[in-house]
């Protein structure tokens, strides 16, 4: 089992802001975007290390799907990523459609 602490040195462990459950790509851009704002995050997982869950079994990239016929699982879950991206005028230069959404989650909801 992965337990991970992050955030300001010198904080009592005991006194926590923020539990993260999941230590794939999500997890983290949500631990890294609370952790210098001040907040005491924990991250758990079930896994003894970092994005070996879902996030591995995706290439640890949500990407256009273009590759993938529409009608399968694979291109259902991935084509429709870009356009949120979009839709929520998200700013992505140099990541991934997965840690756009994942940072703009962190951002407007966890404040």
């Amino acid at each position: 089992m992965l337990k991970q602490t992050f955030g300001r040195r010198g904080v009592a462990k005991e006194k926590l802001d923020c539990v993260v459950i999941g230590a794939g790509v999500v997890g983290i851009a949500i631990a890294r975007e609370l952790a210098p704002k001040g907040r005491e995050v924990l991250v758990l997982d079930s896994a003894p290390t970092f994005g070996t869950g879902t996030t591995s079994r995706h290439s640890q990239v949500i990407h256009a799907g273009i590759y993938y016929p529409l009608n399968s699982l694979k291109g259902e879950e991935t084509h429709g990523v870009p356009g949120l991206v979009n839709l929520f005028g998200i700013e992505s230069p140099g990541l991934t459609s997965s840690m756009a959404i994942a940072e703009y989650v962190a951002t407007r909801f966890l404040r």
